[in-house]
């Protein structure tokens, strides 16, 4: 992993910032926003809880550089 980002507004993804609802779109549409609670929250009106956050990894792969999506846990260090 290359660089790390936090998105951690508790909220429906609907109520996300539009530049990050279509970032998270255009990860979603290329293999890249992964896990359920990614789905969740785009597709099925999940909100993102007080202790969650959309976590934004920059990792570097044989064939190029990627950002990947998931929610997890906030961790806060």
């Amino acid at each position: 992993m290359h660089d790390l980002r936090v998105y951690a507004c508790m909220g429906r993804f609907d109520q996300f910032p539009a530049s990050l609802r279509d970032f998270i779109g255009e990860l979603h549409a290329g293999g890249c926003a992964l896990g359920a609670g990614i789905v969740d929250l785009m597709f099925h009106g999940r909100a993102l809880d007080h202790n969650e956050a959309v976590y934004f990894a920059l990792v570097e792969a044989a064939d190029g550089s990627r950002v990947l999506a998931f929610v997890d846990r906030l961790r806060l260090s």
